[in-house]
């Protein structure tokens, strides 16, 4: 009875000629034990909880491409784009005075040749002596490695001027050693001279048929293209093993690609070609002089970096710390200068501003000496211009661009998820609707089947009376007989009633 009472709730009554009839249901609780039980619920329950699984993971992902589009979305402020350009201007002013033009009358220029003389010299011995070369001397390695690592077009006639600038196979970049493969192939090799003409000459049959210049198959082919053009090139970086040390070398890589850019249909008739050959023959920048050009310029775009990250450190943690109230409390990642796109956006703008400094400031300074604008000003803006911070201005670009790239990628991916949040919580509703449906599909059939029962009892109880009613009737024909065989018994059975 305990038990019935924790599970009935409901009741259901009617009255008929004065007669009333109450029944009790079943509470819904008992029925969700499992007391009554239907397929369709079961499976309803499965695919609610198969959604709701879906939805937990789909929210777990959206979780972590939040986080990642936090770091890849740019939240600089004012106050953040005043600090980069502040910096910019500044690196600016000191890469104009104290860097200024590549010149051998500059002493900070000087002793950053000396320098990059010294540490190529180095690399020369180092690789003689790796090779095989047993002396002490520098022009000895230098002839040592010129003997052994052969160029075929190191003698061509086509070489009018200085063939370690003009001939392509020359220059330590990726279009030097795709010369220097193609000459092994087509037997050719490739020039651009001063003057914007371009030349493609066969090589001469000495060469070919020496059998130490081009290769006789296509392993040597490549062997020559690859190996033995890197090693000439090292024996050619401090000149020649009559000037060891001090006369001509091979072209650094900015020089060589500006050269190379030179060749193309709409720079060849520009001042361009003379521009780069003068910087290369009368101011000597070859490759010792783009080092130390590297070394003076890296300064100023070192301190820029520094300045920025350094002071966007000091900003946020003061933004941090304002918002926290604690020193624990301060979320680092949005703290540390590196890795979120605020601090590559500040980067950007701070290199790109040092850039226009230092582009204005060798427009301005080249057009005075060369009074106007004519070849000489071309070869002092070449000289003038800071190459370290245009390469880093592009990588701070390209990574800005790249995390932008990123970026968008990640909301697509986020806004599919989105999508199909929405189709999940919309076919959990419709699960849920079916199973109220068939709730109160089954309530309106059990309260049809109640009210059938009740009227059937009610039914039974008035065909009951009447049984009674007739019993009492035949009861009464036969008192007489009872007061005359039985005397007292009816009333005995009256009082027993009673």
């Amino acid at each position: 009875m305990n038990r019935l009472k924790d599970v009935t709730d409901t009741c259901f009554k009617i009255d008929e000629n004065d007669l009333k009839v109450e029944f009790q249901t079943l509470s819904p609780n008992f029925i969700k034990r499992g007391t009554f039980s239907d397929d369709r619920i079961h499976e309803i329950k499965k695919q609610v909880l198969d959604i709701e699984e879906l939805i937990r993971n789909n929210d777990n992902e959206v979780a972590k491409l939040n986080s990642e589009i936090e770091k890849l979305t740019n939240h600089a402020d004012g106050i953040d784009y005043m600090i980069a350009v502040t910096s910019g201007i500044l690196a600016g002013v000191i890469d104009s005075v104290f860097v200024g033009e590549f010149s051998t009358n500059n002493g900070n220029w000087k002793k950053a040749r000396a320098f990059s003389n010294k540490s190529v010299n180095k690399i020369v011995m180092s690789a003689a002596k790796k090779a095989g070369y047993k002396g002490k001397r520098l022009d000895g390695a230098i002839k040592f490695l010129e003997d052994h690592y052969k160029l075929a077009s190191d003698n061509v006639s086509a070489n009018k001027y200085s063939h370690h600038l003009d001939d392509f196979a020359h220059h330590p970049t990726p279009i030097g050693l795709l010369c220097s493969i193609l000459m092994q192939f087509t037997e050719t090799s490739f020039f651009a001279f001063q003057d914007g003409t371009v030349c493609m000459e066969a090589l001469p049959c000495a060469i070919t048929k020496d059998g130490t210049l081009i290769g006789k198959d296509f392993i040597t082919k490549i062997i020559f293209g690859t190996f033995n053009w890197a090693m000439h090139l090292i024996s050619d970086m401090s000149g020649s093993n009559k000037t060891a040390g001090h006369g001509m070398g091979i072209p650094g890589p900015f020089l060589s690609m500006l050269k190379e850019m030179s060749a193309l249909p709409i720079f060849r008739d520009s001042a361009l070609p003379k521009a780069i050959n003068d910087a290369f023959v009368k101011a000597h920048f070859d490759l010792r002089g783009e080092i130390a050009a590297t070394m003076m310029q890296s300064v100023p775009v070192l301190i820029n970096e520094a300045m920025v990250r350094g002071l966007y450190l000091v900003y946020h943690l003061y933004l941090e710390f304002k918002e926290k109230k604690e020193l624990a409390n301060v979320e680092w990642s949005k703290v540390l200068p590196w890795g979120n796109r605020t601090i590559v956006r500040m980067l950007t703008i701070a290199t790109a501003t040092f850039t226009v400094i230092d582009l204005a400031d060798a427009g301005i300074r080249s057009f005075i000496k060369a009074k106007g604008i004519n070849p000489a000003f071309f070869t002092h803006f070449i000289l003038q211009v800071n190459f370290v911070g245009i390469g880093r201005l592009a990588i701070a670009c390209y990574t800005d661009a790249t995390m932008g790239l990123k970026k968008y990628k990640l909301e697509k991916i986020q806004s599919g998820i989105y999508t199909q949040q929405i189709v999940l919580k919309t076919a959990k509703l419709y699960y849920l609707q079916a199973n109220n449906w068939i709730a109160i599909e089954e309530t309106g059939k059990t309260i049809s089947e109640v009210y059938k029962i009740m009227y059937g009892t009610i039914a039974l109880y008035n065909q009951s009376l009447i049984d009674i009613q007739n019993q009492l009737n035949c009861m009464a024909g036969i008192a007489k007989g009872i007061d005359e065989h039985n005397p007292g018994l009816r009333k005995e059975v009256i009082e027993l009633l009673n």
